[in-house]
């Protein structure tokens, strides 16, 4: 699935997991200032219960997503 909040997005099913999405840098399930406290990666177990959070992704301002592609 392409989506611009979406960094990664992993079908786990044959393992019985579901759905696993990382979110872009910049973007949080639930953000935070703290980068251990914000939502990055969260299963789903279909795919359309995934596809009905995408539009509940925020901006995140936390250490991981304000250093992505800087050294």
């Amino acid at each position: 699935m392409k989506h611009a909040k979406i960094l990664h997005w992993d079908d786990e099913r044959r393992y019985g997991n579901g759905f696993m999405i990382t979110t872009a840098y910049g973007w949080a399930f639930d953000p935070d200032e703290d980068e251990n406290s914000a939502s990055h990666v969260k299963g789903f177990d279909t795919a359309k219960d995934a596809r009905a959070e995408l539009k509940w992704i925020k901006p995140c301002s936390c250490g991981r997503c304000t250093r992505a592609g800087k050294k």
